[in-house]
């Protein structure tokens, strides 16, 4: 109880220390359901400054396991995954302390603008990066959590095998593998690279994590539940197939309910 008290003491004082934003928000996104273009969207408004995935993970050798506790490494297949910090115009921080996770989201959530934010993934964030769900927590009702997801687990899947092929072909480097692959890059010698041949689907394997997707899912909603339960109050569902098909009206909507002006950021997305 004693200790229980005392780090709610600890995030009170580091909350009355920081200068914060008036609309702190976190997208929570499940990978491939559109967060990159979400969150740039949201950036383009004047109001709202919106991070990427500053909390993310890196690959680690077996000789690094040292830097870490064992609940804080994530293992995807062949590859055991890290926790790293990207900071503002500053040097990514590696095997970062518990002290400075939480000094960078203090620090996201104090620059200057009306609305700040930043992208979390969910399951793999979630392991590698304990401090953040207590500390979003104890801002209760202040805080505004998007939880972006997809309803084609399928498409989903089949998503992620293309963005690995991209990637482990040369396509694109893995901090890219997002954006769009044009015309002129496939044609162009230079930037072909994995477009010559065409899309090998796995099937099994797509299935596979379809379905480990749709127990993931239900994962995220109990987390997302129990972060209720603690006190955040304003929770915005986003589907990646209504940012696709309807991302104007969905846009003004999400402005509104962070509080920004909906004109405004209209006019400049």
């Amino acid at each position: 109880m004693k200790r229980n008290l005392r780090q709610k003491m600890e995030a009170l004082i580091r909350r009355l220390r920081v200068r914060r934003c008036p609309v702190p928000f976190m997208i929570w996104f499940q990978e491939r359901s559109g967060s990159t273009h979400l969150s740039r969207l949201l950036d383009m408004h004047p109001e709202i400054i919106c991070l990427a995935e500053d909390f993310h993970e890196q690959i680690i050798e077996e000789t690094g396991l040292s830097n870490y506790p064992p609940d804080q490494i994530y293992r995807d297949g062949a590859h055991l995954y890290g926790r790293k910090v990207s900071q503002f115009n500053r040097p990514p921080i590696a095997h970062p302390s518990s002290a400075q996770v939480v000094a960078h989201l203090h620090d996201i959530f104090s620059c200057p603008a009306r609305a700040c934010g930043f992208k979390f993934k969910h399951r793999i964030q979630k392991i590698l990066f304990p401090e953040i769900l207590p500390e979003l927590a104890a801002f209760g009702a202040d805080l505004r959590l998007i939880v972006l997801s997809r309803h084609n687990v399928l498409k989903q899947a089949i998503s992620k095998q293309n963005m690995r092929r991209i990637v482990e072909t040369g396509a694109a480097p893995r901090n890219h593998a997002n954006l769009m692959v044009t015309k002129n890059e496939r044609e162009n010698p230079q930037t072909r690279v994995g477009f010559a041949n065409p899309f090998q689907l796995d099937v099994p394997a797509a299935i596979q994590y379809a379905r480990q997707l749709q127990r993931e899912q239900a994962a995220f909603e109990g987390t997302v539940q129990e972060l209720c339960r603690q006190g955040v109050k304003h929770v915005r569902r986003v589907r990646y197939e209504q940012l696709l098909s309807d991302e104007s009206n969905l846009l003004k909507s999400i402005f509104a309910w962070l509080d920004v002006d909906p004109e405004i950021g209209r006019a400049h997305v």
